[in-house]
Parts: structure tokens; sequence; C-alpha cells
């Protein structure tokens, strides 16, 4: 389940089919334990996001707000972080 109170649902949707979140503003999104593998999500705004155990290999999150996000156990090999704000982001356990 996917919690995001800050678009649509049909607009959350999209942007799921598609993996593509960037420029969206996603805080708070709830993602735990989900396959987002190839995931493009340039200067999106998930601060406070939760992805913990989740499957972020190869994703985009170059200048991305992912400050407070958790992202324990999270399978991050080949994501691209460049310029995102990992400031208290909660890496712990990831890949």
């Amino acid at each position: 389940r996917y919690i995001a109170s800050t678009i649509s649902r049909n607009a959350l949707e999209t942007a799921l089919q598609s993996r593509d979140f960037s420029d969206l503003d996603l805080r708070g999104l709830q993602a735990d334990e989900r396959d987002l593998a190839g995931l493009i999500a340039r200067r999106a705004k998930l601060r406070d996001a939760h992805f913990e155990r989740a499957n972020l290999s190869d994703a985009d999150f170059s200048e991305a707000n992912l400050s407070n996000a958790h992202l324990q156990k999270a399978n991050l090999q080949n994501a691209d972080l460049t310029g995102a704000d990992v400031e208290g982001a909660d890496f712990s356990g990831a890949d």
C-alpha cells in the first residue's frame, strides 16, 4: 500500500506505473518492501518517506530531497544520489 497525501491517488498510480516520481511532492510516502527498481525520482520531494526493505536498485534520486527518509535495509545498488539531500536519512543495513 502506498500513501502520499500531497497528490491525488490517480497521479500517484500513474507515477507508480511509469516509475517516474520526478519533481513530485511525495513527502511521507509509505513504500516499505516495494519493488521500485529503476525508479526515476529526480528532484522529488521525499522527505520522511519510508522505503524500508524496498528494492531501489538503479534508482535515480539525483537532487531529490530524502531528508529524514527511512531506507533501512533497502537495496540501493547502483542508485544515483548525486546532489540529493539525505540529512537525517536512515540508511542502516542498506546495500
